[in-house]
């Protein structure tokens, strides 16, 4: 996804929330201290993760960038580790995954990716086993 379709989704969330409308799976408010999401790119969709059905697989990722840039695109009090990631819960991890997207598409990862995207965050990313479940709306893995 291009730099200009990343702000284009950012444009998308921040007028929602600006109109008070949810662009989410069942129209109840996003709250980043209870509800954990997770983003279909496809759709344009928040889904609660108790929104979504049975777990997918994972993507095959061999590898820290790989596995990074695999991560599904979350936001949210993460129920298993409710502590975990206070640092991009909020607004979650879409803008760092989708920066790491781009720099593959470039065929030339730099050396210093971890601190392009953020050590700490790249840290938090890699420590912990992500759920993917597959999008009710059009079956893409999110």
């Amino acid at each position: 996804m291009s730099s200009l379709g990343i702000l284009f989704i950012i444009w998308i969330l921040f007028n929602a929330m600006k109109q008070g409308k949810n662009i989410g799976c069942c129209g109840r408010l996003y709250r980043p201290d209870i509800d954990f999401q997770h983003f279909c790119l496809n759709c344009k969709i928040w889904y609660h993760q108790g929104c979504l059905g049975e777990l997918a697989s994972a993507p095959t990722a061999t590898g820290d960038f790989k596995k990074i840039i695999a991560l599904p695109i979350i936001r949210g009090r993460d129920p298993q580790q409710p502590d975990f990631g206070m640092n991009w819960r909020i607004s979650g991890n879409g803008r760092r995954v989708l920066k790491a997207r781009e720099l593959e598409k470039k065929d030339n990862i730099p050396e210093d990716w971890k601190e392009k995207l953020g050590e700490v965050f790249v840290a938090d990313m890699l420590s912990k086993e992500w759920s993917y479940f597959a999008c009710p709306t059009c079956n893409t893995v999110v």
